[in-house]
């Protein structure tokens, strides 16, 4: 489990060092929001304000904890019949994302996959995203800025024949080809 940095379904998968971040984010939220209402009742209703940074850590940390125990839950069932695999990776399309990282605006580049494999004689394709349809933004089913260190290099993956699903594992440059 640990050495799984992605899948092609879910996209990424947040390390120990990433959740510890998410957990450390949500205690100090949980703590400075009781603390800023305490002292806005007591000082001043314009602290209140401050609540804002707080509080959009709380949600964000939340969502993450919750999306990524739900992820690994979901890993672990197809752990149970996973296959080590070579497989080429290429990329399939790439777009340009705009948007808003805390309050900063950004642009990054965003991909989308394909992996090359064969599994009991049988070459196989996958792409990366989901067959359901993402119910807020449609286009951008499969795409993630961390397929972008894939895109050209033969890896080792975990493919289980059940699911049909592709887990990709950390990539060790030493090993990689291009």
């Amino acid at each position: 489990m640990k050495n799984i940095r992605c899948s092609l379904k879910l996209g990424v998968i947040l390390n120990k060092k990433e959740m510890f971040l998410m957990w450390y984010l949500f205690i100090l939220s949980l703590i400075s929001v009781p603390l800023f209402i305490i002292v806005a009742i007591l000082e001043d209703y314009l602290l209140l304000f401050g609540l804002f940074l707080p509080g959009v850590a709380f949600v964000l940390s939340i969502y993450h904890i919750i999306t990524q125990t739900c992820r690994k839950k979901e890993i672990k069932k197809w752990l149970s019949d996973a296959v080590e695999l070579d497989a080429k990776v290429s990329k399939v399309d790439s777009y340009v994302a705009t948007g808003y990282y805390w309050i900063v605006p950004v642009k990054r580049e965003e991909w989308k996959i394909k992996v090359e494999f064969s599994y009991d004689g049988l070459k196989k394709k996958k792409i990366s995203g989901q067959n359901n349809v993402n119910r807020f933004n449609k286009k951008n089913i499969g795409y993630s800025i961390i397929y972008k260190k894939y895109d050209g290099k033969r890896i080792k993956i975990l493919y289980s024949p059940s699911y049909d699903e592709v887990l990709l594992l950390k990539l060790d440059e030493s090993l990689c080809d291009t």
